[in-house]
């Protein structure tokens, strides 16, 4: 399919993009940054997993977010190569030299937010470059999307493309999704599989890299926009 095909063959999400309230969408979005602040200030070497989602939990509700679109995955040391996919396990204590992962969704006013970032702690050369892999990719990607307007099956080819440039591997089966009013699943499949250009503020781009050699990952995730 080519770009000119789409002329002639709109988006099967038109009906629910009229729908979105993209000035929410965005307000949510920042809401969700400053939630996730406070969760990072918060967090301290000596917690469980379990600790950090429960603290989480307690931080949402101080702000009066009552609900989640899907519970708060926070994952510490070997952990960060678990996705949503895997059963929850809480065996990492938080180390004084460490990585972690959040990915944070909350519900506000019916709008979905959807955050992920990964930290470290000590000055682990591993973790840090980790870290700022999938930021790198992440970025590269979002100007990959803004100078060329891709498919969705064409940017995660560029973000696979980036991840093994960069000497990483990419571990997230069916990554991007939509966001905005809630439920917002709308398409079948990930970004990954959408085959049409993807539109700006509805749809989250996950990136989720592993070491090749070492037990660690890291994520980052935010909305293309």
């Amino acid at each position: 399919m080519t770009v000119s095909d789409f002329t002639l063959s709109p988006s099967p999400l038109s009906a629910y993009i009229n729908q979105q309230d993209i000035t929410k969408n965005l307000s949510v979005r920042e809401i969700t940054m400053q939630l996730l602040d406070e969760l990072v200030s918060a967090l301290k070497p000596g917690m469980t997993e379990l600790e950090a989602v429960d603290l989480a939990k307690e931080i949402f509700s101080g702000h009066g977010v009552s609900a989640v679109w899907h519970k708060s995955y926070i994952y510490f040391g070997i952990n960060t190569l678990l996705t949503y996919r895997h059963k929850y396990v809480d065996t990492q204590i938080l180390r004084e030299e460490d990585i972690v992962y959040f990915d944070i969704a909350p519900l506000i006013d019916n709008i979905e937010g959807d955050i992920g970032r990964t930290i470290t702690f000590g000055k682990n050369p591993i973790f840090e470059d980790l870290k700022q892999a999938s930021e790198s990719i992440f970025q590269e990607a979002h100007g990959f999307w803004k100078a060329n307007n891709p498919t969705g099956i064409a940017l995660y080819e560029h973000v696979y493309a980036l991840t093994q440039k960069a000497g990483y591997e990419f571990i997230l089966k069916g990554p991007g999704h939509l966001v905005g009013a809630f439920p917002h699943k709308r398409w079948p499949g990930g970004l990954d599989t959408y085959p049409y250009p993807v539109e700006p503020n509805l749809w989250i781009l996950e990136v989720h890299i592993r070491h090749p050699e070492k037990p660690y990952g890291a994520f980052f995730e935010d909305i293309l926009g």
